[in-house]
């Protein structure tokens, strides 16, 4: 009884063990959806080439594929890529449509003849790489930020976070030194410390972000510009090293060993402030 238990215990860690190994990052991006890249063959049939064989895009999906390989084989393919954007930020329009190259497939296959009067007939070596799924991405966004109360910037979520803390305490050292759930936000305390943000009565904050004092008393409104860019580029690179064997010129049979890489690069410009106009009509007052 004990022997049977162990080998469910045994079994149950495997299956678990199995389980866990399969969510990886290159099966989420599979189950994502891939890009059709290839060869010309294998993108005019829609990449179903996978049963079919005979194809060196194949070898990651079939890697009995190449075994009907007759002779020795290279093939490349390029493509491009249209990457466009639109964006509206309150009546602020961007609009971007830009083609770009993209090197997306390259593969070989050596294949070497046994002979007719022995069961193998070929042995067959491939390589192939594909560029399986593309992140290039551009987003350009800037206008106003404001709504129908008035401007809005990152300061409004400092006086946020600083909603019914005492004015005394935000302005001690003790909202930086303090811990515990009850401790106050340091983007808060810095925020109000720096006069970005105001007490307006009964420890209520206010963003000064967008209302300013003239030389002569008077309270006005300068809306907030902000802009927005980002560039994403990279993709997911499959690596296929491939061996197929061919009996009887009718039995294929391979193995393949995939390496994949994800590559990725990011850059992101966040950027708030007055416009031209408005810093000229500042420095006026002075």
């Amino acid at each position: 009884m004990k022997n049977i238990r162990l080998a469910m215990v045994i079994a149950c860690t495997l299956l678990g063990t199995a389980v866990v190994n399969a969510q990886s990052l290159y099966d989420a991006a599979r189950l994502m959806g891939n890009d059709l890249n290839g060869t010309a063959r294998f993108i005019g049939m829609g990449g179903a080439m996978g049963a079919l064989g005979g194809d060196i895009s194949t070898m990651g999906t079939n890697p009995a594929g190449i075994g009907i390989y007759r002779s020795s084989d290279v093939m490349t393919s390029f493509g491009f890529s249209n990457i466009g954007m639109k964006s509206n930020m309150n009546g602020t329009k961007n609009e971007q449509d830009k083609l770009f190259g993209s090197f997306d497939n390259i593969g070989f296959v050596i294949s070497s003849r046994i002979g007719n009067e022995t069961p193998l007939r070929f042995v067959n070596f491939g390589f192939n790489y594909r560029k399986v799924k593309s992140f290039d991405k551009n987003m350009v966004m800037n206008g106003m930020i404001e709504d129908k109360e008035g401007p809005m910037s990152q300061s409004d979520l400092f006086a946020t976070l600083s909603q019914g803390l005492p004015e005394d305490y935000l302005g001690s050292n003790a909202a930086f030194t303090d811990g515990g759930a009850d401790a106050a936000p340091w983007l808060g305390a810095m925020a109000f410390r720096t006069r970005v943000i105001g007490a307006i009565g009964d420890n209520k904050y206010a963003s000064n972000v967008g209302y300013m004092v003239d030389n002569k008393g008077n309270e006005v409104y300068l809306p907030v510009v902000g802009e927005y860019t980002s560039r994403e580029r990279g993709g997911l690179h499959s690596y296929d090293f491939n061996v197929a064997l061919n009996f009887y010129d009718r039995i294929p049979e391979g193995v393949s060993i995939r390496k994949a890489i994800r590559e990725m690069h990011l850059h992101i410009l966040w950027r708030i402030g007055l416009t031209q106009a408005e810093q000229e009509l500042i420095l006026s007052w002075e």
